[in-house]
Order: structure tokens, then sequence, then C-alpha cells
């Protein structure tokens, strides 16, 4: 796997790669990722797939970092919540 262009828009950074006929991206904001895999012949050239990244799917991509961020605090939230300390004096 290869990677064949990187570039930012908004706060993620985008960064296509391609092997063996087929294009994945990953895009990613802060310490998060979203991975989307297209099969084999489904975009011919790296700038056809770029033309299909129209800001509605950047937006949606942008909810799914958020409620990953939501996610991820609840689940702090829990192992805080059980970890109760003895009362020091």
């Amino acid at each position: 796997m290869r990677i064949v262009d990187e570039w930012n828009h908004n706060e993620m950074k985008v960064t296509a790669f391609h092997m063996n006929g087929r294009y994945s991206l990953k895009l990613e904001r802060n310490i998060l990722e979203q991975w989307y895999k297209f099969r084999d012949g489904q975009f011919e050239r790296l700038d056809e797939l770029k033309a299909m990244l129209d800001e509605a799917f950047y937006e949606k991509v942008e909810a799914i970092f958020t409620e990953m961020l939501a996610n991820r605090a609840r689940l702090f939230e829990s192992m805080e919540s059980s970890h109760d300390f003895d009362e020091i004096i």
C-alpha cells in the first residue's frame, strides 16, 4: 500500500492510499481515524475519487468524529466512576 496523496480539509488530515487497483482513504482528526475502502475498479484514478468527496461527505465525516469523541468520553466517564477512593482526612 502506498500513499498517493495527502490534503487537509478543515481540521482533518486526509490520506489517499492505493494498492492492487484499490483506493483507501484515511481521515484523521486529533487521535481519531476513519477509514473508507473501495473495491477494485470502483475508481480508476485518484481524481475520480476526489471528485466524489463533496461537502456533504465531509460534513458526515465530521458528525461521525463528533459522535466518536462523545462515545470515547462516555467510556472514560464510566471508568472514573468505578474508581472509588478512600477518604483521607
